[in-house]
């Protein structure tokens, strides 16, 4: 996809700068058009919604200020969740093999460019495993394993250094150490500042240290959470699509908002388009859509430096309805009398 864009830039580049700018917007209004339908398509045959449960899903992906602004910039966030839920047509249903490795396939294509669905990628293969006979699991992994190694060689081998070609993937994917709106670097100044480095002498060294400490502490605490999340996938029974989706969900906004160094609006458009797929009954897509609609304010007054905004602005635009979610399905896991009847096909954490 990467090369498809360069190709497509050297193509525009002896055009009009203007006619360049409404080619790449042209191309996100389609992939903003196509992930409507597509969700329009999945919300029923995922959840069993209501008409009215979809349309509501839909508009408000379709009229959140977020999408409509980073559409019209032309954004490739767009086209990515675009290519995300694309990769969950296949899966709907009862699928053949060919249709999960085909699947799998663009999950993986779509990891190289945005490493979110890595996430979406190893739930749907938990997802593969779980309902395959117990004779068939190692081959099916071995099958997941050798197309996901296979496309990333294809994919990064022919560039004249592969191997900064990952270091820099890798790096993006960890925020390339640059930070901006993190909720987790909130305290560092004042830690260094407090305990670490009172007289003011080695800032930038003491400053390392606790981002240091504070990353593998997040990151611990996120992989033993998914790991949670895989082992509940695995124990439900059946274990169905929407509740790998569902799963996906939870991970990416916690990676979003705790992981990343840099929390920037759009990495929230692929979990918003994931999470509306589910329907608007779905509790975390409520909560993804409250995120995106109280960052998205947030985001730009502290990018555009318009006047100081408070960090209390930040921890409530992404903390405040992520806690409504967590209180709302710890409350449903804690009456399990309950939770079959209303669960639905979420599992509980509805």
């Amino acid at each position: 996809m990467s090369a498809a864009l360069a190709a497509l830039a050297r193509v525009t580049m002896v055009l009009n700068p203007l006619v360049q700018v409404l080619t790449f917007k042209l191309l996100a209004g389609l992939a903003f058009a196509s992930t409507l339908a597509l969700i329009w398509w999945l919300v029923p045959r995922l959840t069993h919604a209501s008409d009215r449960d979809r349309l509501t899903a839909v508009t408000l992906f379709a009229w959140n200020p977020m999408v409509v602004f980073e559409t019209g910039q032309g954004h490739n966030d767009l086209l990515m969740s675009m290519l995300l839920l694309l990769a969950v047509v296949p899966l709907v249903g009862r699928p053949r093999t060919v249709a999960r490795l085909g699947s799998f396939a663009l999950l993986v294509v779509n990891a190289l460019i945005k490493y979110l669905p890595v996430v979406v990628g190893v739930f749907v293969g938990v997802l593969w495993l779980r309902q395959v006979r117990p004779a068939a699991r190692v081959r099916t992994a071995a099958s997941l394993v050798a197309v996901a190694c296979g496309l990333t060689a294809v994919l990064v081998l022919p560039w004249p250094d592969p191997t900064a070609v990952m270091a820099t993937m890798a790096s993006a994917g960890g925020g390339g150490q640059r930070y901006a709106d993190s909720i987790v670097d909130i305290p560092s100044f004042g830690i260094v500042a407090r305990y670490l480095d009172k007289f003011s002498e080695h800032i930038q060294e003491s400053l390392a240290l606790v981002r240091f400490w504070e990353q593998v502490v997040v990151r611990g605490l996120m992989l033993a959470y998914a790991g949670w999340e895989i082992r509940r996938l695995w124990r439900l029974t059946p274990a169905t699509l929407d509740q790998a989706l569902g799963a996906s969900v939870r991970v990416m906004l916690l990676i979003v908002i705790f992981v990343l160094t840099q929390t920037l609006d759009y990495y929230f458009i692929s979990v918003l388009a994931v999470a509306a797929a589910l329907g608007w009954s779905y509790r975390w897509t409520r909560v993804t859509v409250a995120i995106s609609i109280l960052f998205f304010p947030t985001f730009y007054m502290r990018r555009m430096d318009l006047e100081p905004v408070p960090n209390v602005f930040l921890i409530v635009s992404l903390l405040g309805p992520l806690a409504v979610g967590v209180l709302g399905s710890a409350w449903s896991l804690s009456r399990p009398g309950k939770r079959v009847k209303r669960a639905g096909h979420h599992g509980g954490l509805r």
